[in-house]
């Protein structure tokens, strides 16, 4: 039987893996070698977010047609 393939987390996951892994480094409880393995899974999450973040904001230039694109959330007041 063939499994199926892992499906690719959600920015919505990542982002909530990345605040507990800043919570659990902050703590400072975890051991040395678990901190590093915290730290390095928590920049995966990142860049992946920035990523991702990056793709969204190219899809709203291309369906705002003018390549330039206000993301200030006041709308410039």
């Amino acid at each position: 039987m063939a499994t199926e393939p892992e499906r690719e987390p959600t920015f919505e996951e990542r982002l909530s893996e990345l605040e507990t892994a800043v919570r659990a480094l902050e703590s400072g409880e975890e051991a040395l070698d678990r901190s590093l393995e915290i730290y390095e899974q928590a920049v995966g999450h990142l860049k992946a977010c920035h990523e991702m973040l990056g793709r969204a904001e190219e899809k709203v230039r291309i369906l705002s047609g003018d390549g330039e694109v206000d993301f200030d959330p006041e709308g410039g007041k």
